[in-house]
């Protein structure tokens, strides 16, 4: 099916099988759902880093990791996150810096690490600001919700 397509339409192809997944991983809850989207989208994470698109990639990256974890494959899905903090971090995209560190920051606490899932939370936050988009203020709610809630579960603050 993929045969003899352009990059871009291959990419697009990958991106509607991956949204069929997530549809019926809403609907059934099955793990099988969430490790097939995660298939496509490690087909989807090499093409775009052919392409150089590579905003698109950490967060193809990230949104792996994210099904991973819903797949309770939390060492998996820390791959992941950290393979995105750093597509990020090469390349300047604050965003996706930002949602891999609230990612790892969420492992971590998972984990127990919590100091370590403290400081990732911190530096979401410190990357939500620096957003590619000025407009998009939703990140920095997401990250203060978490790094709330750590601080909660950790006793930091009551």
């Amino acid at each position: 099916l993929l045969q003899g397509q352009s990059d871009d339409c291959r990419c697009s192809t990958l991106e509607t099988f991956r949204w069929a997944h997530v549809v019926a991983l809403g609907a059934t809850g099955s793990r099988d759902h969430a490790l097939a989207v995660v298939r496509l989208q490690d087909r989807r994470i090499e093409l775009l880093g052919m392409m150089e698109r590579f905003r698109d990639q950490g967060e193809a990256m990230s949104n792996a990791a994210e099904h991973l974890l819903d797949a309770q494959k939390r060492q998996e899905a820390e791959g992941y996150f950290v393979r995105a903090r750093a597509v990020g971090a090469a390349h300047g995209f604050f965003s996706v810096e930002c949602t891999a560190c609230l990612g790892l920051g969420r492992v971590a606490m998972l984990e127990g690490r919590h100091e370590e899932c403290l400081e990732l939370m911190r530096n979401a936050l410190a990357a939500s600001s620096l957003r590619e988009n000025e407009s998009d203020t939703m990140m920095e709610l997401e990250v203060l919700r978490h790094l709330t809630d750590a601080l909660f579960q950790t006793r930091q603050i009551d």
